[in-house]
């Protein structure tokens, strides 16, 4: 039949080849040249391990992947994705049926498009990364290789102790988007995960927003994103979690809104930070506003509890509401 499952007699081509700086011995003048690349999925992840066809893990939407791209491997080490970027990463499907589904999901069917190569696309050149922007500066605050104006690492006040609220702001004007502060600006515990008819994507510190894929509570493992160095997973509370490789850091991800036909807010649109935590279990948390969504008190490691507060800073008719000032508090305030 011709639903895709886990099985290497199912394979995705690419339509698109990653261009590659050819290996040795080719004389240092020859140009990249393009590797044809495919995916395996015999090799998938994250399938429906309880429905199977042909004794095969059914491949289902929105869930399954393939964590490696083939076909580029030869090529130069770290002269790889001259157009995309990327090489040997993972892919995922971009077409389902429209009427079958397993377990909530989509099936997949053989002739189904897929994002290849970490969903490479023939985009615009990535913003670089913060150290990148600081590093070709010319005096403070210009860089004039990515025509920007930044100011890095301000720090405004710092706490000792376990997992203490250390607060830096950091301004970038390429940065999309509206922070706490204004348009550029980044503070501690701006990173969030956002949902839309595209699927996830997660916005970090910088500003930055990469796709991620939509896993299943029980998956056996998470997801790595090699070239952020993180790993990505879904909680059986329906939280989602972003860790750093080695797992010291963790950054846990929430709706703030639920219902009794979405107990688990899978249908929100939004999911802040509401907690991060080391690898001893020491953390911070994160609590919002219900009615505006924005947060109002981070307790630290220590217990310490910060009030956030964010005012008007323009007309009535438009407010924008920006973070006015930080306080620290005796405790918690008594809900009610």
């Amino acid at each position: 039949n011709k639903i895709a499952r886990k099985s290497s007699k199912f394979r995705v081509i690419f339509t698109v080849p990653d261009f590659c700086w050819p290996p040795p011995p080719a004389p240092p003048q020859v140009p990249p040249i393009p590797f044809p690349l495919f995916a395996d999925l015999g090799g998938a992840k994250t399938v429906a391990k309880d429905v199977r066809i042909n004794r095969k893990p059914a491949f289902v939407f929105k869930a399954s992947k393939t964590n490696k791209t083939y076909g580029d491997e030869i090529a130069v080490p770290g002269r790889k994705g001259v157009l995309s970027r990327t090489a040997t990463k993972p892919a995922w499907p971009m077409m389902h049926s429209s009427s079958v589904k397993i377990r909530k999901r989509y099936i997949v069917r053989a002739g189904d498009m897929f994002h290849m190569n970490n969903k490479y696309k023939k985009p615009k050149p990535p913003k670089p990364c913060i150290s990148c922007k600081a590093a070709a500066a010319v005096g403070r605050p210009v860089n004039p290789i990515h025509g920007l104006k930044f100011l890095e690492n301000e720090t405004d006040f710092a706490f000792e102790g376990l997992m203490p609220l250390v607060w830096n702001r950091s301004y970038y004007s390429d940065q999309d988007g509206t922070g706490w502060l204004g348009e550029g600006w980044s503070v501690p515990g701006s990173q969030r995960i956002i949902r839309d008819a595209a699927g996830l994507a997660y916005i970090d510190d910088q500003g930055r927003l990469f796709p991620l894929p939509e896993p299943e509570e029980d998956d056996e493992e998470p997801v790595l994103f090699e070239s952020e160095q993180i790993w990505f997973s879904k909680n059986s509370d329906g939280h989602y979690v972003i860790a750093s490789l080695d797992g010291s850091v963790s950054l846990r991800f929430a709706p703030l809104a639920a219902s009794e036909d979405d107990p688990n807010g899978d249908s929100c649109s939004l999911l802040p930070l509401v907690a991060v935590e080391d690898a001893n279990g020491n953390h911070q948390r994160f609590v919002y506003h219900p009615t505006t969504g924005l947060p109002q008190y981070i307790i630290d490691g220590n217990g310490r509890v910060f009030y956030l507060h964010f005012g008007n800073v323009a007309d009535a008719a438009a407010p924008k509401l920006r973070l006015l000032s930080v306080s620290l508090l005796d405790a918690l305030p008594a809900v009610g």
